[in-house]
Order: structure tokens, then C-alpha cells, then sequence
């Protein structure tokens, strides 16, 4: 799929000063920016941490067809804040934007940043033994959510699972609700 790079990325692609990072956005209660680059990364009004939190991401593939695409991502788990957003205020369907950054190799300055993944979380686990804590995430684009169903359906087949005598809805095409 092209993705249309603009001249500044096509310049540094043909040259050899250049250096790719991503910089993944976790949003949760709090907003985290991270980048697997040396330094610190600003791009627009975002910082993106260089602080070794982000350890492993998966690979990112494209498909023409409409697939369910997730990718695995993960972080240190030596980051305390981050463990109690996500244990205290949930991670099911939280956003997670990754982008491709083009950094150049003699000034460190960030030439440009593109959208390569975008995604849900949809599962999380955290593993800790003697020696590392990680948070790992599973994280899947907008076709993971589809086919689910938010929320009860307003029928009486619906409140019936719930409760099982009551006899509401049945009634719903009398009232003057408009």
C-alpha cells in the first residue's frame, strides 16, 4: 500500500543519514508517550520518552483483504504508574497509536512521523520474575471490535436472561414514548 511519503522521507530513504524509531501512544486514564530511539522524541506537541520502558513490539503486516490485524506489545513493568492505571482503570478496548519516525542520524532532529498501526487492546498480562516485570499487551486494529454487540439489546428475549419474570418490554409498542 503506498503511503504517499513526502519528499523530506524520500530524500533521507535515498540517502544514508537517517534512522527509523517508532513512538507508541498508550491511551489510558493518563496518556503515555514512549519511543524505542536513544532520545527523547518530540513530535507536534508530544514527547515521546526514550526511558527503556518500551522492550518489544510485534510485526506490523498489511493486508488487502478486511482481517483482524494485532500485534503484540511490550513494556517494563518497572514503571509503577502504568501498572496502577491499567489495574485500577481498565485496558479492554483502550487506543494505542503507533508511528514510524525518521530521526536524522547526525542531529538527532526527528525529520518526520507517519501512522503505521492503530489498534484496541484486547488483552493484558503482566509476568514478573526475580529478574524482569513486564506488561505485555495484545492489541487488535478496528476490525477486532466489529462484530461485538455494546451493551443489552432492549427486547424482551434480552431482559429475560436477566430477569427472568418481568414483563416490560413486552408492553414497550403500547407506551407513548416518541
Amino acid at each position: 500500500m503506498s503511503r504517499g511519503l513526502s519528499s523530506a522521507i524520500k530524500t533521507q530513504l535515498a540517502s544514508t543519514s537517517f534512522v527509523m524509531a517508532h513512538l507508541v501512544k498508550l491511551e489510558f486514564d493518563t496518556t503515555y508517550y514512549y519511543t524505542d530511539f536513544s532520545s527523547d522524541i518530540v513530535d507536534g506537541s508530544d514527547t515521546y520518552s526514550a526511558n527503556g520502558f518500551l522492550q518489544k513490539m510485534g510485526s506490523i503486516s498489511e493486508s488487502a483483504g478486511l482481517t483482524i490485524g494485532s500485534l503484540s506489545l511490550s513494556l517494563s513493568g518497572v514503571n509503577q504508574t502504568l501498572i496502577s492505571d491499567v489495574l485500577n482503570n481498565g485496558h479492554i478496548h483502550r487506543q494505542i497509536t503507533i508511528k514510524r519516525a525518521f530521526i536524522n542520524a547526525s542531529t538527532n532532529a526527528l525529520i518526520e512521523s507517519f501512522s503505521i498501526y492503530s489498534g484496541r487492546v484486547e488483552s493484558m498480562d503482566i509476568a514478573d520474575t526475580d529478574k524482569t516485570s513486564m506488561i505485555n499487551f495484545r492489541v487488535a486494529n478496528h476490525w477486532g471490535d466489529f462484530a461485538r454487540l455494546a451493551g443489552r439489546r432492549t427486547n424482551s428475549g434480552s431482559q429475560n436472561q436477566f430477569f427472568p419474570n418481568d414483563k416490560g418490554f413486552d408492553f414497550i409498542t403500547q407506551s407513548n414514548i416518541s
